[in-house]
């Protein structure tokens, strides 16, 4: 299969610095602040900082790793799915800087609706087509999504007694979580299941626009929009005929979820917590996790640092709540997000550097098989 064109030429592309991911940004700063203002705790700021510094290293380190883990989940999911639709091979690194790229922009928009639409534009820049990255971020969510539910209401089950009398008025926001992430994966799985439904949004769409004197160009719009849907199709019909991957998603995302969920355990034993907690602690990150999808923050900031304080006590001594909430969220978003950022700044100006020089980026396999031909030559 060749290589497709790109899909940006002669429009207007989201900027890495743009002022909706900046507002994002300080909006998650300041709930921060407002939120840390108002938990309710026994204990002063020095003499949690106190106990903080005598928190075990290895298990924050062990935290970090998990985080590694879990964005190594997303790569390898991406990579199996560009390298099934496009017909090649397209480097590791990619899906790597893709996977961080989307982890940095999530978590500075509402409802984590920021990190696919960069992801798609810094792979387009790198000559993926939106036709193979719509429908790799939409599969990417849905099984994200399967995983969690999955994991969630397992949880939910096993530990029902202990997640009910720790949730208090949280459980409202875990049942719109689980009734909000139900409906986004139905839709999901018809657009994938019924791909006729994308063309028909998209006309929907395309005619608004058009009626409204949005778009400036209208038949070199028309003309993408026919490409895209025709892609999109052959993408959809490809997956089925590939049931195996499903199942490495599926693998894949599991994965991801319980490496997730194991992280407050890592902080709790770091402060000498006990350890036959492991249960009981991802339960409630689990919980935790989907009530907190139930609000649109960037980051689900506030919910989740409240969340966190009001079911965790049922477990933990009341001088080891705040400081495990802290260690929590500094590995799994405080401290990963600016490892995250680091990475997406390289990545977009080393792309931005490539497409200058017009320097394309291939796998090892790929420059073997170029310096063969070449020595032939």
């Amino acid at each position: 299969m060749t290589k497709p064109k790109k899909d940006n030429e002669g429009e207007q592309q989201p900027k890495l610095f743009s002022s909706k991911y900046i507002v994002g940004l300080v909006a998650m700063i300041i709930i921060l602040i407002v939120t840390f203002k108002l938990l309710p705790t026994d204990y002063t700021w020095p003499e949690i900082k106190e106990i903080l510094l005598s928190a075990k290293p290895g298990y924050i380190i062990a935290g970090f790793g998990l985080m590694f883990i879990f964005q190594h989940c997303v790569t390898l999911s991406i990579q199996l799915l560009i390298n099934l639709f496009s017909g090649q091979r397209f480097p590791l690194e990619l899906s790597f800087k893709s996977a961080y790229i989307g982890y940095f922009f999530n978590n500075v928009t509402p409802f984590a609706t920021g990190g696919q639409p960069m992801q798609m534009y810094y792979m387009n820049k790198r000559g993926v087509s939106l036709s193979y990255s719509s429908i790799i971020f939409m599969l990417l969510s849905i099984f994200y999504t399967i995983c969690l539910l999955t994991v969630g209401a397992v949880m939910l089950i096993w530990k029902h007694d202990l997640i009910m009398s720790s949730l208090h008025y949280i459980r409202y926001f875990m049942y719109v979580g689980y009734l909000l992430n139900s409906l986004l994966i139905v839709g999901m799985v018809l657009l994938i299941v019924k791909p006729a439904i994308i063309r028909s949004l998209a006309k929907g769409v395309s005619g608004l626009l058009l009626r409204f004197r949005f778009i400036k160009n209208p038949y070199h719009y028309l003309r993408k929009l026919a490409n895209f849907t025709r892609g999109y199709k052959a993408n959809s019909d490809a997956l089925r005929k590939k049931p195996i991957v499903l199942v490495k998603l599926f693998l894949l995302h599991l994965i991801q979820i319980l490496v997730l969920f194991t992280i407050p355990y890592l902080a709790t034993r770091s402060l000498g917590g006990k350890p036959n907690m492991l249960a009981d602690t991802v339960s409630l990150q689990a919980s935790l996790y989907i009530s907190a999808n139930s609000i649109p923050t960037p980051g689900a900031v506030g919910i989740t640092e409240t969340g966190f304080v009001t079911m965790f006590k049922s477990i933990l001594p009341d001088h080891q709540v705040m400081p495990a909430m802290l260690l929590t969220r500094f590995i799994n978003l405080y401290g990963f997000m600016i490892i995250s950022a680091i990475i997406t700044i390289i990545a977009f100006l080393r792309a931005d550097h490539d497409r200058k020089h017009k320097k394309p980026r291939l796998d090892k396999k790929t420059k073997l098989l170029k310096n063969k031909a070449n020595n032939r030559v």
